[in-house]
């Protein structure tokens, strides 16, 4: 185990010997206090951390009617070989754009959205695209948004790489 750091001048806590059925509980109780529009909760793998961030996250829905909770997870990335990289690095990019997406949604004054992510220090500390280099990846459309059916079409073939084909 690494020893853990926490600056007096940061706002952290640190509770020893906390059971673990109460982790979820103490989680909720804090998120909602501190009322950050990010939570991030790490374990020493990916699917324990799931679990908590799932039980988490029922807790604060349960507790308050005025909160949405956008559950993500944040795995380290896979390598190209694996069957599900291609799944698991859409996961990751779609996490990040979601904490890009919370920022502008806070700057706009709403504050009733939370994302919760799931993750492990690993994966974590494993290096991510730069903003710029991401959002060359992906097209934002919200609702009400008009957009050329061709223009469109074009964006996806020529900036992101989607090609059309005809299964039969």
């Amino acid at each position: 185990m690494k020893r853990i750091l926490l600056p007096r001048a940061e706002n952290a806590s640190f509770i020893p010997s906390l059971p673990e059925s109460a982790t979820s509980a103490l989680a909720a109780n804090e998120i909602l206090r501190l009322d950050n529009p990010i939570a991030i909760l790490l374990e020493e793998s990916l699917p324990k951390a799931e679990e908590w961030a799932e039980d988490t996250a029922a807790l604060i829905e349960e507790a308050t009617s005025s909160v949405t909770v956008d559950f993500q997870t944040f795995d380290h990335p896979p390598l190209e070989s694996n069957p599900d990289a291609f799944e698991r690095t859409c996961d990751r990019t779609a996490t990040l754009s979601s904490l890009l997406r919370v920022k502008k949604a806070r700057k706009d004054g709403d504050k009733n959205r939370l994302i919760l992510i799931a993750t492990t220090p690993e994966s974590i500390l494993e290096p991510c695209p730069p903003p710029e280099e991401r959002q060359k990846s992906e097209i934002d459309l919200e609702p009400g948004t008009q957009m050329d059916f061709d223009d469109f079409c074009n964006s996806l073939a020529e900036n992101l790489g989607y090609s059309s084909e005809i299964l039969c």
